[in-house]
């Protein structure tokens, strides 16, 4: 039986990657209030480096949103305008490669998978 690593402690006591290490190394010293050494030392940075991370994140110049895949891109997203037009169109029974083809003419690229992806966060049939 293999254990879900997100249900797992481990899961925030040994991350994976390393934007969640530098986020959990900060947590750990700015919330936890734990000694440089001992966060440097559990999450395998130097004091050193720590000092810096606390000083990029004071300053808002680290980024903790986890990163796209590499090969992946990342989810377009799709504004108010475009996910009206896409229901309206639906309601048409337009298919949602026909959806994806008005929208590119009206100047919103996006792909099938995007205009699926948003009739299915409405729970709208893209069965067509």
């Amino acid at each position: 039986m293999t254990t879900n690593p997100i249900r797992d402690a481990t899961y925030f006591t040994s991350p994976a990657t390393e934007w969640q290490r530098r986020y959990e190394a900060l947590r750990a010293s700015m919330v936890e209030r734990l000694p440089d050494k001992a966060v440097a030392n559990r999450f395998g940075y130097t004091p050193g480096y720590l000092r810096v991370l606390r000083h990029e994140f004071r300053h808002g110049l680290l980024d903790f949103h986890e990163p796209v895949p590499e090969g992946s891109q990342q989810r377009r997203t799709v504004n108010a305008e475009a996910r009206a037009k896409i229901r309206a169109w639906r309601e048409q029974r337009l298919s949602v490669g026909e959806i994806a083809e008005l929208l590119c003419e009206d100047g919103t690229e996006v792909s099938v998978r995007t205009v699926a992806r948003v009739l299915a966060e409405r729970n709208v049939s893209t069965a067509l």
